[in-house]
C-alpha cells in the first residue's frame, strides 16, 4: 500500500500506533470469541493474535504504554498533532481491553500459559493506571502524564472514550459520564470534546 501511495505521489500511510494495534486486536478477538465453538478457527488464527498481543505488550514502559511525543494517540490522531501526549488514560485503557481479550482467545486456542500471561499483563497495566493515572484522594482519572512527569487531571471526552473499552469500576465511569453531561460540555449538537469553561483547551472562535 505504501508503494502504491508513493506511485500516486501521495504521502506514505500513517505510523501504526498503540491504539490502532489495540483496536485491531479487540476486533479480531471479538470475531474469534463469537465463534468460540470453532476451535480450529481459533487455533488457526492464534499465532497471529499472539504476535500482535506480544507487540502491544512490548510497548509497555514503566508499567504504562507511552504515546508518541510527535502527535497524540487516540481519537486526536485525526488532528495530526496536539495534546495530550505522553502516557494517556485513553490509550492505556484500550490496551488493557486488548490484552484481556487476547487472553480469552489464547484460552480458546488451548494455550493456557499464554492466556495466564496476557491476563496478568492486563491486570498489571490496569493497576499501573490506578497508581499513576488516577488521583488517590478524589479518584479522578487523569487525562495524561506528560513527558515532564506532570499529571493533567482535566476531564475531556478522552477519558470517556477509554472507559468505554475498559472501566476499572462503575463509580469512575459514572463520575466521568456525569461530568460530560454538565452545562459547560453542552454544544447544542451533543457534548463537546472539551468544556467551554477550560480556557486552555476551548476557543470561542472555533469551539
Amino acid at each position: 500500500l505504501e508503494y502504491l501511495d508513493r506511485a500516486r505521489g501521495a504521502e506514505p500511510a500513517e505510523r501504526a500506533g498503540p491504539v490502532e494495534t489495540s483496536l485491531y486486536l479487540v476486533g479480531v478477538c471479538a470475531y474469534l470469541a463469537a465463534r468460540a465453538r470453532d476451535k480450529k478457527l481459533a487455533k488457526k488464527w492464534y499465532p497471529h493474535v499472539r504476535k500482535v498481543a506480544e507487540g502491544l505488550a512490548g510497548l509497555l514502559r514503566d508499567g504504562l504504554v507511552p504515546s508518541s511525543l510527535d502527535s497524540p494517540d487516540g481519537w486526536r490522531r485525526r488532528l495530526g498533532r496536539g495534546f495530550p501526549t505522553g502516557r494517556t488514560a485513553e490509550v492505556n485503557l484500550i490496551a488493557v481491553r486488548a490484552l484481556r481479550d487476547a487472553s480469552t482467545v489464547a484460552y480458546l486456542a488451548g494455550r493456557g500459559s499464554d492466556s495466564a500471561r496476557f491476563s496478568e499483563l492486563s491486570v498489571r497495566l490496569a493497576s499501573a493506571i490506578g497508581q499513576k493515572l488516577r488521583d488517590s484522594e478524589s479518584g479522578v482519572l487523569a487525562l495524561n502524564v506528560d513527558a515532564r512527569g506532570v499529571v493533567h487531571k482535566e476531564i475531556t471526552v478522552d477519558q470517556a472514550v477509554g472507559l468505554s473499552y475498559f472501566s476499572p469500576d462503575r463509580n469512575l465511569a459514572s463520575s466521568v459520564v456525569h461530568r460530560l453531561l454538565e452545562k459547560d460540555f453542552e454544544s447544542g449538537y451533543g457534548p463537546r470534546t472539551v468544556p467551554a469553561s477550560n480556557n486552555l483547551y476551548y476557543s470561542s472562535s472555533y469551539g
